[in-house]
């Protein structure tokens, strides 16, 4: 495996580990408005980012 792959690996398990956390969490006891849409703001953006630096390393290479 290259180190890219790895990397797309962990990152894609880490936004779903992260998007299950919440989703437990936020059924279970309910977090704060604020909270929610922070962490769910911060997803969004690692996930363009993401996103966009391997559009980049496409157009790159």
């Amino acid at each position: 495996m290259k180190t890219k792959e790895k990397l797309n690996i962990i990152t894609s398990v880490l936004l779903i580990g992260t998007l299950i956390f919440l989703g437990i969490t936020w059924w279970v006891n309910g977090l704060d408005d604020t909270w929610f849409y922070a962490v769910c703001g911060i997803i969004v953006l690692t996930s363009f980012i993401s996103i966009f630096s391997k559009r980049n390393k496409q157009i790159n290479h």
